[in-house]
């Protein structure tokens, strides 16, 4: 049978897991505070707030060859950037599997849920990964700002494609795709993988696509995307 997440059971188990990286690790008395534990390399510290990495059950039925997860980063689906003022990284434990996904904060800002792929797909970086933690860790100040600057879309910013991909993925959302295509500077080679990989993630994109190609059967920017 699946083990049960707990809170009270996770908050140890990831304090262990960043114990074994060399990190000290205290635990959080305030309980107003958005984080849980605090996590330390000597010069910089990060503020964790632990929650479930559950199976997404959108995914129950899909034929990707391996599990897809999410991350909702507030109790009860509640979204509140309030709670996240004073969080770095929202890290999912999975009890079942003895997994995580460390995530920074600033992908929970808009919808307050994230998708978590285990393999190739959508924000599959972040799954049993520290990597965003060891880059906070040993980046100079200033750097976290810089990442909060990617989100949004603004398109005279001449933003890369991680900028496009953490501005479209926060909620998935067909309308950020369009965007993204039609005003992005990133060149039409990563926009047909762009599109390719949505398309096979995401059903409502494919459907979008499938229609927009049926409206416009003649549309110079279709057949620019082999659509």
């Amino acid at each position: 049978m699946p083990k049960l997440y707990s809170l009270e059971q996770a908050i140890p188990e990831v304090m262990k897991m960043l114990a074994v990286k060399g990190l000290d690790t205290v635990r959080c008395s305030n309980l107003d505070s958005g984080y849980q534990l605090t996590a330390s390399n000597g010069l910089k510290t990060a503020r964790i707030r632990v929650r479930h990495l559950q199976y997404d059950e959108n995914y129950k039925d899909s034929l990707l060859p391996y599990p897809v997860y999410k991350i909702k980063a507030f109790p009860n689906g509640k979204h509140d950037n309030h709670t996240l003022r004073d969080v770095d990284f929202v890290v999912g434990y999975n009890p079942s599997e003895g997994s995580f996904a460390c995530v920074p904060d600033y992908v929970f800002r808009n919808q307050g849920l994230a998708c978590i792929h285990q393999k190739e797909g959508l924000r599959h970086e972040y799954y049993n990964s520290w990597a965003e933690l060891d880059s906070f860790m040993t980046a100079p100040n200033g750097t976290k700002s810089i990442l909060e600057s990617r989100e949004g879309y603004v398109p005279n910013t001449g933003s890369d494609y991680d900028f496009h991909r953490d501005a479209m993925e926060e909620d998935d959302s067909v309308e950020r795709l369009l965007i993204m295509l039609e005003h992005g500077t990133v060149s039409d080679e990563i926009k047909k993988q762009i599109i390719q990989r949505f398309r096979t993630s995401y059903p409502q994109v494919d459907k979008w696509l499938n229609q927009r190609s049926k409206d416009k059967p003649n549309d110079e920017w279709n057949k620019q995307f082999d659509i």
